[in-house]
């Protein structure tokens, strides 16, 4: 059985069909194993700065959208069988539903104290199914079978895990300020309030200040 790079594959020949007198063509997956972890953090939203000399009232949060990602190459023209297929590979061997991608949406009114900065960090239940993928295009003269493999990785929850949003507070030194005020200035789709405060992505300060911050659950901030 020859390997197959899954662009290569007729984006019509995805769906498992049998035309009779020997014809037919499609993707079949074989999933292996399928396993559960957290994903990478990701921010909901801007992190708000509070540049001012009082505690400040804030809404913070936001949406984000993700997706299903692979560690072989598949095109926007091959994804919509490919789907389809992992779909039918799921439910098949473990029962389980899946979609393409997960919109995570929410939002907090916070108090933040001066010199710091906030925002919502999600930490989103991944599942991993590993396995290989068989395209078979058969005739009356001829079985062509040929494959590819790999991991396959997408939100979904299991057993006892579930997605976690938290609230992340941290401390903004006097340098580091100067320098969010600087870029900021410099960068559209920044926020300025009339108290002084900023907005900004919080994927620029997640790397620079996670190791600082302090994390509460928002389920706790909300009393639940």
């Amino acid at each position: 059985m020859l390997r197959i790079d899954p662009n290569h594959i007729d984006p019509r020949q995805w769906t498992v069909v049998q035309f009779g007198n020997g014809w037919g063509h499609g993707v079949i997956g074989r999933s292996r194993t399928m396993s559960y972890d957290f994903g990478s953090p990701t921010g909901l939203g801007p992190a708000v700065h509070n540049t001012t000399a009082n505690p400040i009232i804030r809404t913070i949060g936001g949406e984000k959208t993700i997706g299903t990602e692979t560690s072989f190459s598949v095109s926007t023209t091959v994804e919509a069988g490919f789907f389809d297929t992992m779909k039918v590979s799921v439910t098949t061997s473990y029962g389980r539903t899946w979609t393409s991608s997960t919109t995570f949406k929410d939002s907090l009114e916070i108090t933040i104290p001066p010199g710091y900065m906030s925002w919502l960090e999600l930490r989103p239940v991944m599942r991993r199914v590993q396995g290989h993928f068989v395209h078979v295009r058969r005739d009356p003269v001829s079985n062509v079978r040929m494959w590819f493999a790999g991991d396959v990785i997408a939100p979904g929850l299991e057993g006892n895990l579930a997605d976690v949003i938290q609230v992340r507070e941290a401390p903004v030194s006097k340098e580091y300020a100067r320098f969010l005020k600087s870029a900021a200035e410099k960068t559209p789709g920044t926020v300025h309030s009339k108290d002084g405060a900023i907005s900004l992505p919080a994927s620029w300060i997640m790397d620079s200040l996670g190791k600082h911050a302090t994390s509460t659950d928002v389920a706790k901030v909300r009393g639940q």
